[in-house]
């Protein structure tokens, strides 16, 4: 091929990928990560009897990716216990007589960790602790119920939506760091609204969950805000942010 005939080819090549719109890239450049640390929660020494619950506090609100627990059945008769947060059941762990570590996953932003002994002798709890994000937000009391004309079912619909949405724009981590957890929550939400109501205390404390699960994001969605794709899904969250807030306040 002559020169000339080089010249105009790679012009044209050029002039082609000036027209063709650029491939996505996803959100990784500019990634807003989490730092993680294990703290042993205060008053994680304790006894749970057949049919109780211990509420243990963390200090604050905290996304806890894991609680890893040592604990034995006080007797010879062994135990069972449910770990919950916000109200979901986490894990069931069943205790014999000597005392090892059991790790359950929460993945999930929580003030509190909730443990029910549902079967067996006393458990015997020998220190908890939580691997949970250095970010912190400030708990708020959970409202005994929500207004009666609170569209919960619409808010959690909207959040469930903007989250799939999303998913297109980010890298798996990231989705599954941040948004998954506000979809899941919004699920339970949708759940709890449509089977007890408005007025149940159950959904007002799923309406607090969802709010302290997009706080976690929200240093996430300051960075999204800074690209155009990201820009309109950023902003509708946050406003949904402001909505529940309004409602739970």
């Amino acid at each position: 091929m002559k020169g000339n005939e080089m010249k105009h080819v790679s012009l044209a090549l050029l002039s082609l990928a000036v027209l063709l719109p650029a491939p996505h890239m996803p959100y990784g450049s500019h990634s807003c990560w989490p730092h993680w640390e294990t703290v042993t929660a205060h008053g994680s020494w304790f006894s749970v009897y057949p049919g109780q619950t211990q509420s243990l506090d963390l200090d604050g609100v905290r996304h806890v990716q894991n609680v890893i627990i040592r604990a034995h059945a006080d007797s010879y008769t062994a135990g069972q216990f449910e770990v919950l947060v916000n109200g979901d059941v986490k894990g069931t762990v069943y205790v014999p007589g000597e005392d090892p570590t059991y790790v359950v996953t929460v993945a999930e932003t929580a003030s509190s960790i909730e443990f029910t002994n549902i079967s067996g002798g006393t458990v015997d709890f020998q220190g908890v602790q939580a691997v949970q994000s250095s970010w912190s937000g400030y708990p708020t009391p959970t409202p005994g119920s929500l207004r009666g004309d609170s569209n919960v079912v619409d808010i959690a619909q909207d959040a469930i939506e903007i989250t799939e949405q999303f998913e297109t724009y980010v890298l798996p981590q990231e989705y599954q760091q941040y948004f998954l957890p506000i979809k899941k929550v919004a699920g339970r939400l949708m759940v709890y609204d449509m089977g007890r109501g408005d007025l149940s205390s159950k959904t007002a404390a799923a309406m607090v969950a969802l709010r302290d699960q997009i706080d976690y994001a929200q240093g996430f969605l300051d960075q999204s805000m800074e690209r155009d794709a990201t820009f309109d899904l950023s902003v509708s969250l946050m406003t949904l942010r402001e909505r529940i807030d309004d409602l739970i306040k």
